[in-house]
């Protein structure tokens, strides 16, 4: 239903937005300096890759067909803009 795909919708501007914030706030954080020795930068590459990951997976058009049987998210909490 309508309804329904709005929801879904909601719910992927909410992942693409949370997982955005995930990848920045990795950038920023490897290119301030804040590591000490190489095994925690090492650790913090894997998880900005993996948060890269996770953003172009909720970015692609399939999305919404893996949220299918989810509740989705309230459209009017969600970020504006495209999917």
């Amino acid at each position: 239903s309508p309804w329904y795909r709005e929801r879904l919708q909601a719910k992927q501007r909410v992942d693409i937005a949370l997982w955005k914030r995930h990848v920045e706030n990795l950038e920023k954080f490897m290119f301030r300096g804040h590591h000490t020795d190489d095994e925690y930068l090492l650790i913090t590459k894997d998880r900005l890759m993996d948060a890269r990951g996770h953003l172009k997976r909720a970015s692609a058009p399939t999305y919404l067909e893996e949220l299918l049987g989810a509740l989705g998210a309230e459209p009017a909490l969600a970020p504006k803009g495209p999917q």
